[in-house]
C-alpha cells in the first residue's frame, strides 16, 4: 500500500525537507506516484532505462526495472543488471554543468562537475567518502569537499585534490590513503599531509605540484615535479621500492626524474620516463610485457615502443598506444588484448584492425579504444563494434561496473 496515496503530490517538496537526504530513495521506493521531487535545490527523477544486450539477447526475456536516477548536467548513471551490464539514456538532462573529471572503480563511479565532487555506487569501505558505508545508487554531491580540481577512483578507495590539497578515503588495508597511518576503512575524506622526498626526508605535501594521479588495486600514485610518489601495498613491487613492506605515506621514487605519466593496475604499474615506458609489479599473466610471466623485483624497461603517447593498465593487462597504433599484453582470458585469440601475451603485441588510434582506457577485465573516430570495446561481458558516440571525446573512465565518457 503507497502511504502517500491520499496526499497531493504538490507537498511532496515539503515533506521532503524531514526526510533524511539518505532516505530519498526508500521514500521513491515506497511511494510509486513519485515521478521527481526537489530537495535542497537538487532534483531527482524516477525513471526507467531501457537494457541493450549487446550480445543480442531477446527483450521478451529481460526482467525490467525502475532506476532512481540523479540528473546532473548531460551525467547518466547506469547500474549492472544481474551478470550483465545494460546501456541506455535518461529522459533528463540539465546541459549547463561542466564536467572537469571522472574516474571509475570496482563498483563505484566519481566526478568532478563544475569543481564539486559526485558519486555513486558500491560503499562498502567508504570509497564514496560521505561518512557511512550504505551505497548510493543515485549520484551524490560530497558537501564535505570544494573546489575539486581532480579524482582517482583505485579498486575501493578514491583520491582527489579539494582546495589545493590531497584526500584519500574508503579501504585503507595497506596504507593505500597514504595518510601516515593504516585503517581498514576511511569513511570521509582525510587530508594527506606529509611526503617523503628521494633522500627520506618528511617534507609538507604542497598538492598544488601534482600533475597526474593513478590508483591500482590496493596502491596509490602521483606525479609531483617529475618523481614519482608510491603508497599503499608492495607485495609484487608495484610501488618500484625495495621491500614489500606495506607504505603509508607517498615516497619518492629514485632514479625517475622525468616522470610524464603514470597507470595503475590492480599489482602492477606502467609509467614513462624520458620517454621510455617502464613496468613493476605483478607479471603473472605477462602484464609487464618483458617476454616472461616470472615476478620480479626489478622494473621492466620495454625498449621496442618508441612515440608512445598514453599507457592504461587494467587489472592484469596493459595497453600502449605508440605511434598511433594500440599494443596491448597480459590477461586476455576475456579477450581484452583485442587479439584474434584469447591466448596471454608476455610482449607488447599489435593490435593488426586498429589504426589511427588516439585513446585507450582500462578497467579489469575490458579495454575502450578510439580508432578512427570510432569508439570500440573488448572484454567481459561486453563487445562492442563500432560504436558512434560523438567525434569530440575527452576523457574514458572504466570500471568493473561502470563506463563512462566525456565529450567536449
Amino acid at each position: 500500500m503507497d502511504p502517500y496515496e491520499n496526499i497531493d503530490p504538490n507537498i511532496f517538496t515539503e515533506i521532503l525537507i524531514h526526510i533524511p537526504r539518505n532516505e530519498l530513495e526508500l521514500f521513491f521506493n515506497i511511494s510509486k506516484r513519485i515521478k521527481s521531487v526537489t530537495y535542497n535545490n537538487e532534483s531527482f527523477w524516477k525513471d526507467k532505462i531501457e537494457y541493450d544486450y549487446p550480445d543480442n539477447t531477446k527483450k521478451d526475456n529481460i526482467s525490467w526495472k525502475e532506476h532512481y536516477v540523479r540528473c546532473s548536467g548531460n551525467v547518466y548513471i547506469f547500474h549492472k543488471h544481474d551478470k550483465d551490464y545494460v546501456t541506455g539514456k535518461s529522459k533528463q538532462s540539465l546541459k549547463q554543468n561542466y564536467i572537469n573529471k571522472v574516474s571509475c572503480g570496482n563498483n563505484h563511479i566519481a566526478l568532478v562537475i563544475d569543481n564539486e565532487l559526485y558519486l555513486s555506487g558500491n560503499n562498502g569501505h567508504g570509497q564514496l567518502g560521505v561518512g557511512h558505508t550504505y551505497s548510493l545508487k543515485m549520484l551524490s554531491k560530497n558537501r564535505k569537499l570544494n573546489n575539486v580540481t581532480n579524482v582517482e577512483c583505485g579498486y575501493e578507495h578514491t583520491m582527489i585534490i579539494s582546495d589545493g590539497k590531497l584526500y584519500g578515503f574508503g579501504f585503507n588495508n595497506h596504507g593505500q590513503l597514504g595518510i601516515l597511518k593504516i585503517y581498514k576503512n576511511v569513511l570521509s575524506p582525510y587530508i594527506v599531509e606529509h611526503y617523503y622526498d628521494e633522500f627520506n626526508n618528511k617534507k609538507i605535501l604542497e598538492s598544488t605540484k601534482i600533475t597526474k594521479i593513478s590508483c591500482g588495486g590496493f596502491h596509490s600514485t602521483f606525479i609531483m615535479d617529475g618523481m614519482l610518489y608510491t603508497f599503499g601495498s608492495n607485495i609484487y613491487n608495484q610501488l618500484i621500492h625495495t621491500n614489500k613492506t606495506p607504505v603509508c605515506a607517498p615516497i619518492a621514487v629514485p632514479n625517475f626524474k622525468n616522470v610524464t605519466t603514470v597507470s595503475c593496475g590492480k599489482y602492477h604499474t606502467a609509467i614513462i620516463d624520458n620517454n621510455k615506458l617502464h613496468l613493476f609489479g605483478n607479471n603473472s599473466y605477462g602484464q609487464l610485457g618483458n617476454s616472461n610471466k616470472k615476478e620480479s623485483l626489478n622494473q621492466c624497461l620495454v625498449k621496442d615502443l618508441e612515440n608512445i603517447t598514453q599507457i592504461a593498465c587494467g587489472g592484469y593487462h596493459t595497453a600502449v598506444i605508440a605511434n598511433k597504433r594500440l599494443y596491448t599484453f597480459g590477461s586476455n582470458k576475456y579477450g581484452q588484448l583485442v587479439h584474434n585469440v584469447t591466448n596471454d601475451t608476455n610482449i607488447p603485441t599489435l593490435v593488426e584492425n586498429l589504426e589511427n588510434v588516439t585513446y585507450v582506457a582500462c578497467s579489469e577485465n575490458l579495454t575502450m579504444v578510439i580508432a578512427n573516430g570510432k569508439l570500440y570495446g573488448f572484454g567481459k561481458k561486453k563487445v562492442y563494434n563500432k560504436i558512434n558516440v560523438t567525434d569530440n571525446i575527452v576523457e574514458i573512465a572504466c570500471g568493473s561496473r561502470y563506463i563512462s565518457i566525456i565529450d567536449s
